[in-house]
């Protein structure tokens, strides 16, 4: 289960105009301004439900997703994955964990794919046969193919964010977040950067490859967020998360 009490989290962002000598005046007296990006949030997923996660750009989602992964903490609040506290047990957590974060690449630029998945079955110490197994799997459902031959720089969009999704999943993860924020494409599979004939195995993947996994994913566009049915439930959010 996925869980999040009271959380709020606020940003210390430097400001200054534009010019030399606000520049310089800067340089000597800095001036700060606080940012609230998350409110007294509280939300709870269990396990095996998979969820559309939404807002308007500085709403919060990539906050919420980064306090998921342990890579912020929060400034007052618990949160819990799985029963661990992300950003307490980093390692333990990290290690359950497969994440797509839709700017940032978990795949080696200038190798093909197939040698970015074989550094990362070393990096998470998958089983030969586990790794065998899944590899075949998620080929199949996302067709990965001659995918496999190639660089992640001569892929299209969809097509690397597909091997992104096999990437997050290839050591059988509890939990699978993604942070994936792709103007144009709002519902959930498109959000991921994926054709549209392609949104089937995709789900097909979330659903199948790991029976009881928590699932959060995020798109922008209600409008279109039943577009695809294995979205069992919605959050979202306002300029700033106040209720969920």
């Amino acid at each position: 289960m996925i869980e999040m009490k009271g959380v709020s989290k606020t940003y210390r962002v430097r400001r200054r105009d534009a010019g030399l000598g606000n520049a310089v005046r800067s340089f000597f007296s800095p001036e700060y301004t606080r940012v609230q990006a998350l409110q007294d949030m509280s939300f709870s997923i269990p396990d095996g439900q998979i969820v559309g996660y939404i807002g308007p750009n500085g709403a919060g989602k990539s906050t919420t997703i980064k306090i998921l992964c342990g890579i912020l903490r929060p400034d007052c609040g618990t949160c819990t994955v799985g029963g661990l506290t992300p950003w307490e047990d980093r390692k333990r957590h990290v290690a359950r964990l497969g994440v797509v974060f839709g700017q940032r690449s978990q795949l080696w630029w200038d190798v093909p794919v197939a040698d970015s998945f074989s550094l990362l079955k070393d990096i998470y110490q998958v089983e030969d046969s586990l790794y065998r197994e899944n590899l075949k799997r998620l080929t199949e459902l996302l067709d990965l193919g001659d995918l496999m031959k190639t660089p992640p720089r001569m892929l299209s969009l969809g097509q690397k964010m597909r091997c992104e999704i096999a990437a997050a999943l290839l050591h059988s993860p509890d939990v699978f977040i993604g942070d994936m924020i792709q103007e144009g494409n709002m519902s959930l599979m498109l959000a991921l950067g994926a054709d549209p004939d392609h949104a089937k195995e995709e789900a097909c993947v979330l659903e199948e490859v790991r029976a009881g996994m928590l699932a959060m994913a995020e798109a922008q566009n209600e409008t279109k967020r039943q577009d695809h049915k294995m979205v069992e439930r919605v959050k979202e959010l306002d300029e700033v998360i106040k209720d969920m």
